[in-house]
């Protein structure tokens, strides 16, 4: 069975981070200069800045609460469900983003922000299945 550790959870979501912040400014910056951006772009280009930031900081360290799924107070099994329901909703939104025709610079923006929420979302799945697992086990 894979390491669902927390420290190991935490440096693989920090990688995934890095790499869609720093992926989504890049393919966006590629296709339009930052002086062209408006407001809403910046802003979102902040979070991605910031997103990948944190993510160096995790994938290097290790450190981070980033899943909580032991403090949510919601039973693991339900945890199981919305993380689900979460991954199919980002998903589709994504791909309808995605089938929208020609992307614009706020549609690679916003589609990076929630493949950031994404592969929280899928963390907390992994992390919360390996509890549940530990449950059943004892």
């Amino acid at each position: 069975m894979a390491d669902t550790s927390s420290a190991t959870l935490n440096r693989i979501l920090g990688v995934a981070w890095l790499i869609v912040g720093l992926g989504a400014l890049l393919v966006a910056l590629a296709r339009e200069p930052i002086g062209d951006w408006g407001t809403w772009n910046l802003l979102m280009g902040a979070v991605l800045a910031f997103l990948a930031v944190v993510g160096l900081y995790v994938a290097v360290t290790g450190k981070g609460t980033l899943t909580s799924t032991g403090r949510a107070g919601v039973k693991p099994r339900s945890r199981r469900i919305l993380a689900l329901v979460a991954i199919v909703a980002i998903g589709l939104v994504i791909v309808l983003q995605l089938a929208g025709g020609t992307l614009t610079t706020s549609d690679i923006l916003s589609v990076g922000i929630w493949l950031g929420l994404l592969g929280s979302m899928i963390a907390i799945l992994i992390e919360t299945n390996a509890q549940i697992t530990r449950q059943v086990d004892s």
